[in-house]
């Protein structure tokens, strides 16, 4: 491997915690090795470092184990491979899917199913945070939204979240400290008349509960039309009112209650524990472990 390939996999990894050096050192040892990169990685990044490093014979995988979303550097001759389960097994998978996780659709379930036996939770995630049929959402629209939504104005401050998105918060804001204990996901169409009903519900909360909403920016148009929750609200606490006033305010520009995981508020809106302090990840990536489990569980007794 020359000495460029070696800059360009450290320049990639160094948005993690450590360098692609460090991560190998550690992998040669026997163990595989997470990091959380600092920023989120597009897919063609994710393509160009595994291209980089397979004159070591590793990869680079998504995962869900501890974060969103881990790198995970992995023997790719140390990749577990399981017995294909039969038609019977695969009715019981997806049944137990369907009963655990109601909104999501047949489709992705029955591709899960049917891809197990190269799967991990990561391909899990991917697969259920994601429709296989995309939102019907004019690019215009989107950019209208966008570009109104990424400018602050007398009431709402924004700023940027990571890289990839815009966050909006209510300038009135309550004096005690905050902390995320709850967020809720929408389905729903990203217009401009949704940040204005949405910005309309932060000046009547002024801070009490909700501590800011995002969206993606415009060159994530993929995430608008095809994430099952391309919009979320942070809450510091659960209150009725607020939660009704959400749901009434997004009626309009929701588009279905399909993959969202938590408790069902209303249509297009799910609540759930904000489970990266819960369990160290998100509700999807806990779904995806679940559903992980729940595969191998099922075929490994039948």
């Amino acid at each position: 491997m020359d000495q460029n390939k070696i800059l360009r996999s450290n320049e990639i990894t160094n948005r993690a915690n450590k360098s692609f050096d460090e991560y190998l050192d550690a992998l040669l040892t026997g163990t595989d090795v997470y990091m959380l990169p600092k920023e989120r990685l597009s897919n063609k990044e994710w393509h160009e470092l595994n291209e980089l490093v397979k004159w070591k014979n590793v990869k680079f995988i998504e995962t869900t184990e501890r974060g969103v979303p881990y790198m995970r550097l992995s023997k790719t001759s140390n990749r577990a491979t399981y017995k294909s389960a039969t038609a019977k097994v695969k009715a019981m998978q997806f049944n137990a899917i369907r009963n655990k996780y109601p909104y999501l659709s047949d489709s992705v379930i029955q591709e899960i199913v049917d891809n197990q036996d190269n799967i991990s939770p990561g391909k899990i995630y991917n697969m259920i945070r994601h429709t296989k049929k995309k939102y019907n959402l004019s690019r215009d629209e989107f950019n209208k939204a966008v570009a109104y939504g990424k400018t602050p104005n007398d009431y709402i401050d924004v700023s940027q979240h990571q890289r990839w998105a815009w966050e909006r918060k209510s300038r009135v804001r309550q004096p005690h400290a905050k902390v995320d204990l709850y967020h809720i996901s929408l389905n729903v169409n990203i217009v401009e008349g949704l940040i204005k009903a949405l910005d309309n519900v932060l000046a009547q909360d002024a801070g009490k509960y909700i501590d800011y909403y995002k969206f993606p920016k415009s060159d994530y148009y993929d995430e608008a039309i095809t994430r099952h929750d391309p919009v979320t609200i942070y809450l510091s606490a659960r209150n009725d009112d607020i939660e009704q006033k959400i749901v009434r305010a997004v009626a309009p520009y929701a588009r279905s209650n399909q993959g969202l995981l938590g408790e069902n508020l209303g249509y297009g809106v799910n609540i759930s524990p904000e489970t990266t302090q819960k369990y160290g990840m998100s509700v999807g990536e806990h779904a995806s472990m679940q559903i992980y489990n729940a595969l191998r569980n099922i075929n490994a007794r039948n």
